[in-house]
């Protein structure tokens, strides 16, 4: 049988788990081994920092670099074909503002036709409730006068 470590305790024959238990206290109460621990714990933080760095690098450049190969290259267009482009966009673009203005037009005057209707849902309300207090008013009036006959 080996000789024990020398900075084990003696073993106990009657109680391992004893011998066991005052080895692992005395293993992590131990100076030493708190600093090596201490220094395995900042390194892996450290390299887990690092790491999640450089991975987030990586994907930043791939994504960059994907967004450059979708943008369309201006500088290898014709210089007649970039002017005609931009005089087409241009045409189209008043174009369109004719054809907003229109839809415009057209939805306000569907607009003005439903205020119109709400307006008029709302004095019809307004006529019920007129009409709901003063049969109020007559039942209130029919009562008193008959409590009052008695």
């Amino acid at each position: 049988m080996p000789p024990p470590h020398p900075t084990l305790p003696k073993p106990f024959a009657s109680r391992p788990t004893k011998h066991a238990l005052d080895a692992a206290t005395e293993i992590y109460q131990n100076p030493a081994f708190r600093k090596r621990r201490t220094i395995v714990y900042t390194g892996a933080v450290a390299a887990i920092t690092v790491a999640g760095a450089l991975l987030g690098a990586v994907l930043k450049t791939n994504e960059q670099a994907e967004q450059e190969k979708v943008r369309p290259v201006v500088g290898h267009i014709h210089r007649r074909k970039l002017i005609w482009c931009l005089q087409t966009v241009k045409q189209e673009a008043e174009i369109n503002t004719t054809g907003q203005v229109s839809l415009l037009e057209t939805r306000r005057a569907q607009l003005m036709q439903q205020k119109q209707q709400l307006e008029k849902k709302i004095e019809d309300l307004r006529l019920r409730q007129q009409k709901r207090e003063i049969d109020q008013e007559r039942r209130h009036n029919g009562l008193s006068q008959k409590e009052t006959g008695r």
